[in-house]
């Protein structure tokens, strides 16, 4: 004997509804999460920037490095203004020596050396070395000093909207210490612009002579750029100026697609629930 059994409209509305309201959830978290992330639209670029000497000289060759960070691609609006931020930590030095003992010892069968010696990290503070003792003068009397300031700067920005629309001149931008630093777009033209901005790392020296208990000071030596290194990678940021959005719609949007999205969310759940109890 067929025992046929039939669902009542309860369980068959629940199997109806539940779904569609599971789907209208999705379906507006998929959405909320497209705006936000379409909103910022920000991306961070690293790199490793070796800062290398165009020729060796003395047999000497010198890498210095640094890692960078950047903003690799931003989205703005049409007649505002956008920080280009760059962030720089230290990475590691050495230093190339060449020594040709084969043009002096190559009857005993020795050959040219080549080897590296770690300097550690890539310095970016000031230093002082004394030569005061090298130089025989008596430390009650005076002190000579020699004084080394590193420091990393942008060299360079260029911009494929023009010079004009970036609000600093690159020059000014230094770094002395491992700080963050930006520079600022102005955006006036809808589309794609491309800042590129090239690094460069100096060192710079100074001797000075100090007399009668640091009580005075003299600059024997002034400050004289001593190496200029250029950077192997620029920084290239991506920036799309996209048109103004209307105040009104950039306070309510989300909140209407919200709206928008549980009212089809109630009206499926309604027409579900009439076809279940009609069934």
């Amino acid at each position: 004997m067929d025992v046929q059994f039939r669902a009542s409209p309860m369980c068959s509305l629940t199997k109806r509804v539940i779904p569609c309201i599971v789907v209208a959830v999705v379906v507006s978290i998929a959405l909320g999460s497209v705006l936000s992330v379409n909103a910022s639209g920000d991306d961070i670029q690293s790199s490793r920037i070796h800062f290398l000497m165009d020729s060796p000289f003395w047999g000497l060759s010198l890498n210095f490095a640094a890692d960078l960070s950047w903003d690799d691609a931003l989205r703005m609006t049409q007649g505002d203004a956008v920080s280009i931020g760059y962030a720089f930590s230290p990475g590691p030095a050495s230093l190339t020596v060449f020594l040709p003992l084969g043009d002096y010892l190559w009857l005993f069968g020795v050959k040219d050396a080549s080897f590296d010696i770690p300097l550690g990290n890539t310095p970016l503070e000031g230093y002082s070395l004394s030569l005061t003792e090298l130089l025989g003068v008596p430390k009650l009397i005076a002190s000579v000093n020699l004084v080394v300031e590193p420091c990393l700067a942008m060299t360079s920005v260029i911009c494929s909207e023009g010079q004009d629309h970036i609000g600093m001149d690159a020059s000014t931008l230094i770094w002395r210490d491992w700080s963050d630093k930006s520079i600022r777009f102005l955006g006036d033209e809808l589309g794609e612009a491309i800042v590129s901005a090239s690094f460069s790392y100096t060192l710079s020296l100074s001797i000075t002579l100090t007399m009668l208990a640091d009580l005075l000071e003299y600059d024997l030596v002034p400050d004289v750029s001593l190496l200029r290194l250029s950077g192997s990678k620029e920084a290239v940021t991506t920036i799309n100026v996209e048109m103004p959005i209307p105040s009104w719609l950039e306070r309510n949007g989300l909140a209407a697609l919200s709206f928008v999205v549980e009212g089809c969310a109630m009206f499926v759940a309604l027409v579900a629930a009439s076809r279940a109890f009609l069934c």
